[in-house]
């Protein structure tokens, strides 16, 4: 099984950073870009020590909320929220829309499901989770409240949203029709098409990607995160060793960057990601606004 998502990833990683030299991470929110991440744990305790250490986010309790805030430095980028009945473990990525009700209509009506319906949201204006048709799950809201993003690229920063799907045609059909996402399709041979998602008036902000598995592939339909980290191999080291993480995918070397794909200590999967130049502007000061 690995193999083959091993092989798929290679893939898909040489055909998102063709002809960039690093994945664009989101300074103001535009509609359709995704600006919010919940990591729906059943121990919010073992997540904090595991994401607190590995990325050095630190954490804020919400008050008469079963979830704390995840900073980095002094921005809020997303949380931590203890599982309840409806949603699963994992992580979740939330997406700007103008219309919420019609965006959670119209997913119902191609066959999606409400997760949770509309309801209003301190930090996200107002948000709802839906699923597609093979079941990945995703936030829609209509406004990031505090409208604050790092100024620069960080580590531990959220850099690129990932489909990982068992059919890329009836998830294009579906989130076309929910965001205003320009997709480019990419020839991956006998592999298939990979197709990444881009924003903005010119769609040439690419924010995330839809990967088919190979037929067979044993693995769920979900959305998972990219995590922008220094150094890819002590990142993976670190969690493994001494967190309790465990390795889906070891490092790889694609063009502009290496990555890893994990589990959290808790099961949770998520990707590691270096990249050179976003290394160099990480390290370089900065202020948050």
């Amino acid at each position: 099984m690995y193999k083959l998502i091993v092989f798929h990833i290679v893939l898909m990683c040489v055909s998102m950073l063709h002809g960039t030299e690093s994945i664009h991470i989101q300074k103001k929110y535009e509609i359709g870009a995704c600006v919010w991440r919940e990591c729906i744990t059943e121990d919010i305790d073992k997540a904090k020590a595991f994401y607190g250490a590995l990325f050095g986010w630190t954490f804020e309790q919400q008050e008469n909320e079963p979830s704390l805030h995840i900073h980095l430095g002094a921005v809020a980028i997303g949380e931590l929220r203890l599982k309840q009945d409806h949603l699963p473990t994992g992580w979740l990525s939330y997406c700007v829309v103008e219309n919420i009700a019609e965006v959670v209509e119209q997913a119902q009506q191609m066959g999606g499901t409400i997760v949770l319906p509309v309801e209003q949201s301190a930090v996200l204006g107002s948000r709802a989770i839906i699923t597609d048709l093979q079941g990945a799950r995703i936030g829609v809201c209509t406004e990031l409240v505090s409208n604050r993003f790092p100024k620069r690229k960080k580590f531990g920063q959220f850099c690129w949203e990932e489909l990982d799907t068992h059919d890329r045609v009836a998830a294009m059909t579906f989130y076309k029709e929910l965001f205003p996402w320009t997709m480019h399709h990419n020839s991956m041979g006998p592999a298939g098409i990979y197709t990444t998602l881009a924003i903005g008036k010119k769609g040439k902000q690419q924010i995330g990607g839809i990967m088919q598995f190979k037929e067979g592939t044993p693995a769920p339909t979900q959305w998972v995160p990219y995590i922008l980290v220094k150094d890819v191999e002590a990142a993976v080291a670190q969690a493994v060793d001494e967190l309790g993480g465990s390795i889906v995918v070891p490092v790889i070397d694609v063009p502009h960057g290496r990555f890893s794909v994990l589990k959290d200590n808790q099961g949770i999967v998520f990707y590691v990601w270096q990249n050179p130049t976003q290394i160099k502007r990480a390290l370089e000061p900065t202020v948050e606004f």
